[in-house]
């Protein structure tokens, strides 16, 4: 009998879970999306096999850290969603140029952003009113 519970209740878990692949033309996967209950986590790869971003979203909002990268594998955005909307810190970096930005926000509002160079020099900061 406490056999057939676990079973039944194994199975119940199973049926709650919920993973897609969808593929590139040249074959490798492009998006892997897992759905339990209101949750769906993905993520995004290049053709060439390197993760492009990832994220979740919980009741068909953006939710959590969403990361993007760039082709070598690094992060370029870093952005914090509550809600579905931004909130918290978040990281953008320039590709072409290297240029950082820290930005914060406050329930989707932008309330503090610095930028950096480079190098990592703090090169303006603002205070949004």
């Amino acid at each position: 009998m406490i056999c057939c519970v676990v079973l039944v209740a194994a199975m119940g878990v199973k049926a709650q879970t919920n993973v897609q692949h969808t593929y590139h033309p040249n074959g490798t996967v492009q998006e892997v999306r897992i759905a339990e209950a209101d949750k769906v986590t993905f993520v995004r790869y290049y053709d060439n096999g390197k993760v492009y971003e990832r994220g979740a979203f919980v009741n068909s909002q953006r939710e959590g850290i969403w990361k993007r990268y760039d082709a070598q594998g690094q992060v370029v955005a870093k952005v914090r969603f509550k809600n579905g909307v931004r909130d918290g810190k978040c990281l953008y970096v320039g590709l072409s140029d290297g240029y950082r930005f820290k930005l914060e926000y406050a329930n989707g509002r932008l309330v503090r952003g610095e930028q950096f160079d480079p190098q990592g020099n703090l090169l303006a900061e603002r205070e949004m009113d």
